[in-house]
């Protein structure tokens, strides 16, 4: 799950902090989220499939957000 989570977060941040290469990113943690959709929590899963690429990120740096629908 560590090496997902940092592939994930290196997506994650280039389209929220650094705005580079986004269709790329965007088809790669589409790819990931399909692949690895078991491994992953479900919160997590529930910031990618809305595209909620900011609380996805934070989710990954620092727990769960404590946001939940």
């Amino acid at each position: 799950m560590e090496s997902l989570a940092s592939e994930l977060e290196a997506h994650l941040s280039a389209i929220v902090e650094r705005r580079e290469n986004i269709p790329r990113a965007l088809a790669n943690l589409d790819a990931l989220l399909a692949k690895h959709r078991a491994d992953i929590p479900e919160r997590l899963t529930h910031f990618l499939e809305r595209r909620s690429y900011q609380k996805a990120l934070m989710f990954l740096r620092e727990g769960d957000t404590g946001h939940h629908p």
